[in-house]
């Protein structure tokens, strides 16, 4: 086992530094840690890095889901870096960070 700190081994630190630069931060912390809870989360994520692209209406398709879930999970990922920011009506890019997440699961 290593020494070195993953830039994940505290996810309550990206949350936070994501909710701060956010309007509504009251309930967002909250949401966002419920949808990286959420048992189909590491299966965005997947949805994500398979498909390169990753937007709302994908993963309520594959997951077979809700939009309101589908946004939350979205926003999770982008507050742990793991996809870009909204570009106008694109699907979001998935970012190298997406599979290093997979990976720190995994183990």
């Amino acid at each position: 086992m290593s020494n070195t700190q993953n830039k994940f081994d505290n996810l309550e630190n990206l949350i936070d530094k994501y909710v701060s630069e956010q309007a509504e931060e009251t309930t967002l912390k909250e949401r966002l840690i419920s949808a990286i809870e959420d048992e189909k989360f590491l299966l965005a994520i997947e949805v994500a890095v398979k498909n390169a692209k990753i937007s709302t209406s994908l993963l309520q398709r594959k997951l077979n889901i809700g939009y309101g879930r589908a946004a939350y999970m979205i926003d999770a990922m982008e507050a742990l870096g793991l996809i870009g920011a909204p570009k106008k009506l694109q699907p979001r890019e998935v970012l190298p960070a997406a599979e290093e997440y997979l990976a720190y699961k995994s183990k």
